[in-house]
């Protein structure tokens, strides 16, 4: 299914014939890899400061205007179902079993706790910090104008 999506039908100029075009089928499964693992063997060391604090700026920009946004209709809508719930309940339209939903968070939260505990877990989870660390290591410049960007978007 992966390789499904990774297709892209392109048309093919076809020389003055406009009704019966060509199409060339792109496959973009050689890019597997995964976008944040290409964000983080990204190396803008070597480019100029100035445009590893523009990328960053920039980034951060998109990142932190988008996350205000999301954030802001999330927060509305976990906000007015929780009123919506409390008021129910209090009014006698909703039952809610607290003492049946307090034993499945329980359970839930030992799942969570098992899956993450294990062993296939923890090297991938090495793996990624030791990735970030050198993506941090590489790219300060980049990272403090994501920072900057980020804060600038989130108080757009």
């Amino acid at each position: 299914m992966a390789e499904e999506e990774a297709r892209a039908i392109t048309p093919i100029d076809s020389e003055g014939d406009e009704e019966d075009e060509d199409y060339d089928i792109v496959d973009g499964s050689s890019q597997s890899m995964g976008l944040v693992q290409q964000v983080l063997t990204m190396d803008l060391s070597r480019q100029p400061t100035y445009t590893q604090a523009l990328v960053g700026g920039a980034a951060g920009w998109m990142s932190g205007f988008a996350l205000s946004r999301v954030g802001k209709a999330l927060a509305v809508a976990l906000g007015g179902s929780l009123l919506l719930v409390h008021v129910g309940n209090k009014a006698g339209y909703i039952t809610v079993d607290w003492e049946r939903l307090d034993k499945d968070m329980k359970e839930a939260q030992t799942n969570i706790n098992k899956k993450f505990s294990g062993r296939r877990q923890r090297r991938a989870t090495k793996t990624f910090m030791k990735q970030g660390t050198k993506f941090l290591t590489r790219n300060m410049v980049a990272i403090g104008g994501f920072l900057g960007g980020f804060f600038l978007g989130m108080a757009a």
